[in-house]
């Protein structure tokens, strides 16, 4: 994550998001594991810290939803909602 940030850094990008697929509750190589979140979102925080002169961050997660029908869809909107509620002005979800 860092060498991202770095990067954009060097290359005066003056915002820049960092986004990962959300987990959801079946295996798969593609999607953070629920495990992983709480080390996702220190990381996050520690960056913000270090260059928050630097560049403005941004802390997001994608959420795939087409095969889900709409009630299941809005709970694990909810989920993820609670689950990143103390930092929400710097997080977005990107939803497809």
């Amino acid at each position: 994550m860092e060498t991202f940030v770095r990067f954009a850094i060097a290359h005066d990008i003056d915002s820049y998001g960092i986004t990962s697929h959300a987990p959801v509750n079946f295996p798969n190589k593609w999607s953070m594991r629920y495990d992983d979140m709480d080390e996702y979102i220190q990381e996050f925080k520690r960056l913000k810290s270090k260059y928050t002169h630097d560049i403005d961050l941004y802390l997001g997660l994608e959420v795939g939803c087409s095969k889900l029908g709409s009630k299941n869809m809005l709970g694990l909107i909810e989920f993820l909602f609670v689950l990143t509620q103390d930092f929400q002005e710097d997080f977005f979800f990107s939803i497809f």
